[in-house]
């Protein structure tokens, strides 16, 4: 991807290395991360998608499938790729991980040049600089959506400071969508009643905040009024994994579109069901979303 390159949703994120394990001890290795599933959605949802990636050197490989869906790459250089060890439980929404390794963290220069009708973020970084990357985001695109699961790991850990805490969190008032899992926005709210700590996200600063759920489904907060979104029960299960990745980046493009925030959410919950029949990334199709929706009367 050109320093000048326009797309419709640049995505900012580490692609991963995950090795999955089964029951058995057994062992193999794919693409992953946020980055990866919300860049594979986008493509196949026909949008026109950048990727602003960190990988250390010969792991591009990575990156094939984006590459073949016509993905615009931009790979900066670190030390290390970000690895993920993942073992599979008897539930399919659920996985243990645990990190073995993790790429160089972002900063506000590695958007140097890009244009973009939106941003999609989920960048696995230290607490140092937060602030000032969703600033310069902002000054990028006009839309900023975020997965605010990599904050959660990285600031509300024992041993950050509050002030550096506070300082983060500021940065929230640059972003656009935020979308966060129940767990994970109870952890930032203090609040564990997803709709009450949807509202709390949202006095940081973002217009609209997605809490999900799971199977049980997901709220949008937007506009002053909170709307339930079922979730579309999917016509088998495998993988969970990049589920709320598939979401998000649903939403985004069907508000790209001028769908409202809870038409976008439901276009995010077909998408997401979808991409739960398989492993791997989101392989669907527009008519596969459309028949869903129309299959739950959406």
């Amino acid at each position: 991807m050109s320093a000048g390159s326009a797309c419709d949703v640049c995505v900012l994120g580490h692609v991963t290395r995950d090795v999955i394990r089964d029951g058995s001890g057994a062992a193999r290795t794919q693409a992953g991360g946020a980055a990866y599933y919300g860049a594979a959605a986008l493509a196949r949802l026909g949008l026109r998608v950048g990727l602003v990636t960190k990988l250390a050197a010969g792991d591009e490989g990575l990156l094939r499938e984006l590459r073949r869906l016509g993905v615009a790459v931009a790979v900066k250089n670190s030390a290390a790729t970000t690895v993920f060890e993942a073992v599979r439980s008897e539930n399919p929404e659920h996985r243990q991980y645990r990190a073995l390794s993790v790429a160089d963290p972002f900063a506000p220069s590695d958007l140097d040049g890009l244009h973009a009708r939106a941003i999609l973020m989920d960048p696995l970084t230290t607490h140092d600089g937060f602030a000032a990357l969703m600033e310069k985001a902002a000054a990028v695109a006009p839309v900023i959506a975020l997965d605010i699961q990599g904050f959660v790991r990285k600031f509300l850990i024992p041993g950050v400071p509050e002030k550096a805490v506070a300082a983060a969190l500021a940065g929230l008032s640059h972003v656009t969508i935020v979308k966060a899992d129940a767990s994970e926005a109870a952890a930032i709210a203090g609040i564990v009643e997803p709709a009450a700590a949807a509202r709390a996200l949202a006095r940081f600063g973002p217009r609209e905040v997605i809490v999900t759920s799971g199977s049980k489904g997901s709220l949008v907060w937007a506009e002053g009024a909170l709307a339930e979104i079922p979730a579309f029960a999917p016509k088998r299960m495998v993988d969970a994994t990049g589920a709320g990745d598939s979401y998000l980046a649903g939403y985004v493009a069907a508000r790209l579109e001028g769908h409202d925030p809870p038409q976008a959410a439901r276009f995010g919950a077909a998408v997401a069901s979808i991409k739960v029949g398989r492993s791997g990334a989101f392989a669907g199709t527009r008519e596969d979303v459309a028949a869903v929706l129309a299959r739950n009367g959406a």
